[in-house]
């Protein structure tokens, strides 16, 4: 009841966790890491953001080996517990930060990394994460006894983030991080329509959430609203049995009318996409902070998940070929 208690009345993340870990709910737990992980997701940023960080979740985000010491000190499984379910939304977060660190650095801090070395960092970090989303869908099929520290659900947000990796002039990706990537595509494409559904959910809110004119048009229409975490975790937790996702909760919060998609040409779809995708700090996107990139910048509002894929495979091909052409090994 007590970490009920920072789930319907606080935005504290972390003391949520902490309870939940030491009362052995471990569904809970999981409940407030994947609303985390989603909302981050739509955002295309870290959630929530440094500045709004409990004590706790802070702990457990930006020194997680002393933070979880203490806790085993006094509770071993706990402790036992977050680390076995944090990993996913810490190496998320890690990678928001990464990428935002040239524009937007930590309070009191300055950048330690070279632009280069940064984004090699976040290439390897958010692949770690792809392949965690990927875990229970190896071969396209869906194995529901695996529980996987970032929930399917986000598998194409996830990949999408990747298209500003590919297909660039100097090559980014290593051979192994290609094939990394065409084996998730691969088994999002041949996986179970439900699961894939979800995941085109995931898409179609990252993508709408990142469309300021779209976003501000449906604000006016009524049709749209942004997410209001706690009311989503509150909604989680109520419906621990459900079979809904928490995608599903943030768009039934973002999208409250229907939404008219018009059919384009797959050409006039993704605009330079792979090319296109890199973003600047002086983007005019009307946001309240700036990112590094955004992957959604060179992508139209209405690109199917399946267009998103299309292209990345040809992204992928040319930096295969160029990395056989230039003699990298597996």
């Amino acid at each position: 009841r007590y970490a009920d208690h920072f789930t319907n009345d606080t935005d504290s993340y972390g003391n949520a966790i902490i309870y939940y870990a030491r009362a052995r709910r471990s569904n809970r737990v999981k409940n407030v890491l994947d609303l985390l992980i989603s909302l981050s997701l739509v955002e295309s940023r870290a959630f929530p953001p440094s500045s709004s960080l409990d004590d706790n979740l802070r702990a457990l985000v930006e020194s997680p080996k002393e933070s979880l010491a203490a806790l085993a000190n006094l509770d071993p499984d706990a402790a036992q517990l977050i680390h076995l379910q944090l990993t996913g939304y810490a190496s998320l977060r890690k990678f928001y930060d990464l990428r935002d660190e040239g524009v937007r650095p930590k309070q009191g801090q300055t950048p330690t990394l070279r632009p280069m070395a940064r984004r090699k960092i976040a290439i390897s970090t958010l692949i770690a994460v792809i392949n965690s989303a990927a875990d229970n869908i190896h071969g396209g099929l869906y194995d529901p006894k695996r529980a996987p520290i970032v929930p399917v659900d986000g598998l194409l947000a996830l990949l999408g983030e990747a298209t500003v990796f590919i297909d660039q002039p100097e090559r980014e990706l290593t051979l192994p991080q290609c094939l990394d990537l065409l084996k998730a595509i691969e088994d999002l494409q041949t996986v179970t329509s439900r699961v894939y559904r979800q995941c085109e959910e995931c898409f179609r809110c990252t993508l709408t959430n990142g469309q300021p004119q779209q976003r501000q048009g449906q604000q006016q229409q009524g049709q749209q609203k942004r997410p209001d975490a706690r009311e989503m975790l509150k909604k989680s937790i109520s419906n621990v049995t459900s079979s809904s996702s928490a995608f599903s909760l943030i768009e039934s919060s973002m999208m409250m009318g229907s939404e008219t998609r018009e059919s384009t040409g797959s050409e006039g779809v993704m605009v330079n996409m792979l090319q296109d995708a890199g973003g600047s700090p002086g983007d005019e996107r009307g946001e309240d902070s700036p990112r590094g990139w955004d992957w959604r910048r060179g992508v139209s509002a209405n690109a199917s998940g399946a267009e998103l894929l299309r292209m990345m495979r040809l992204g992928l091909a040319k930096d295969i070929a160029r990395a056989w052409v230039e003699g990298e090994e597996l």
